[in-house]
């Protein structure tokens, strides 16, 4: 959807500066379809930098800490235990195992 108004008609919302799509969100009495169609674009920017801030901390684990929270889930989950998973102690090792090749 194009901005119909302002400093910034004619441009595509997602060209939009953050700070101003949260002014317009927060700040503007919009109608709809304008309204629903900004909403969507901060949320979907929002999830985007969770996600990117997500596997930053990733990749900036090192090898024992890795290690460490895979032994951690492993002794929670591990179906010898009681209330152990075996469903999720194999997706838990098959994570380990994609991290471990990063």
């Amino acid at each position: 959807m194009k901005m119909p108004f302002g400093k910034f008609k004619g441009y595509d919302l997602g060209e939009l500066p953050n700070d101003y799509l949260e002014w317009l969100r927060f700040e503007i009495d919009l109608r709809e379809p304008l309204k629903s169609a900004i909403r969507r674009e901060c949320l979907k920017r929002e999830r985007g930098e969770r996600v990117q801030r997500e596997e930053t901390a990733i990749t900036t684990m090192d090898a024992t800490q890795i290690k460490k929270i895979y032994w951690k889930l492993a002794r929670t989950y591990h179906p010898d235990r009681i209330g152990g998973d075996g469903g999720i102690m194999t997706g838990i090792n098959l994570f380990y195992e994609e991290i471990k090749q990063i």
